[in-house]
């Protein structure tokens, strides 16, 4: 459930800077129309790209968590499979190491 939802946040927030990349070229880098004035386009141009910078930068740590995540759900697959062997292993009686046909 973590995993598929950290997935999921991030697909949308790799959707957000298509959306603020247009009024960036359309309001303040290439106006069409009439053009705001260069103060106004100036704190829309500050605040289109910190908000960039930090879609980008949760995303980066979303993609982080998730790896880390995705490691530590691994190895505890990996350990509850060798302690279930371990403990198969050890209810089995001595001789059945010898006794027993290998490879088949």
């Amino acid at each position: 459930m973590g995993l598929s939802l950290l997935a999921l946040l991030q697909t949308t927030l790799g959707l957000v800077p298509p959306y603020l990349q247009k009024p960036l070229m359309d309001q303040v880098l290439a106006p069409i129309g009439v053009a705001r004035p260069m103060l106004e386009r100036a704190s829309l141009l500050v605040l289109l790209v910190l908000t960039l910078l930090a879609a980008h930068a949760l995303m980066a740590s979303l993609s982080a968590l998730q790896g880390w995540l995705s490691a530590w759900l691994g190895n505890r697959v990996s350990h509850d499979i060798r302690a279930q062997l371990y403990q198969h292993c050890s209810t089995c009686h001595c001789g059945f190491s010898t006794s027993a046909r290998r490879g088949v």
